[in-house]
């Protein structure tokens, strides 16, 4: 049963990302998910850096300081993409690669890595996966972002 509506989930989000897409453009939907991403990454970030402070035995371990470099570097890279397709600027065709790129090779280092996630995890992987390359298609295109000086509005 479980299974069944993660595929459900999965599905319901393939089809809003291509309604999304097709409504309102690749690079205006892109836009949404970069600076989303970014804001997930910082809270992310901020929170593993709440937790390396508040630990009572105070023991620093690799992990818990690669947590934050590795969430505050993808906030970075997703907020320069966010920004320079908000801005059309010159450089936001190959930002915005540059972020779909790490929406595949995250999932596909955790393949790799054969760590053991839950299951819920793996779909998150799986959409993941599935939007970084829409997003790569979308973006290899020529034409995807407007050329121009004045920024998306809303």
């Amino acid at each position: 049963m479980n299974t069944l509506i993660e595929v459900g989930w999965f599905i319901f989000y393939m089809v809003a990302l291509n309604y999304a897409i097709k409504h309102l453009g690749a690079a205006k939907t892109f836009w949404w998910a970069f600076a989303v991403s970014s804001l997930l990454c910082l809270l992310t970030t901020f929170h593993s850096i709440l937790r390396i402070i508040n630990r009572h035995d105070g023991f620093l371990t690799l992990r818990s300081l690669l947590v934050p470099g590795v969430f505050s570097a993808l906030a970075a890279i997703y907020g320069v993409a966010w920004w320079t397709v908000w801005k059309r600027k010159r450089s936001a065709r190959a930002c915005a690669i540059a972020a779909c790129l790490t929406y595949i090779l995250a999932p596909l280092f955790t393949i790799w890595s054969k760590l053991h996630f839950s299951r819920s995890f793996r779909v998150c992987s799986g959409v993941m996966l599935a939007t970084g390359v829409i997003g790569l298609v979308a973006f290899l295109r020529q034409g995807t972002i407007p050329s121009g000086t004045e920024p998306v509005r809303n």
